[in-house]
């Protein structure tokens, strides 16, 4: 996951962490991520297509 900040005033910065797709790496909105838990972890994917291709191999995307 990687963070980022957004300015809402002089003095704060809040940060938002975005899940990043095992698969194919694209950053996106937790809320609108599809979820697949392996092992006790959550995995956030970017589509149904994503999460396919985890499930069939995950040893291969969980340790990214």
């Amino acid at each position: 996951m990687r963070k980022f900040g957004h300015n809402i005033n002089r003095n704060d910065i809040y940060y938002d962490i975005m899940p990043i797709d095992p698969v194919c790496g694209i950053e996106m909105d937790e809320d609108l991520a599809t979820i697949h838990e392996y092992d006790g972890k959550k995995y956030y994917f970017c589509c149904e297509g994503c999460r396919s291709i985890f499930s069939r191999k995950p040893g291969k995307y969980s340790k990214k």
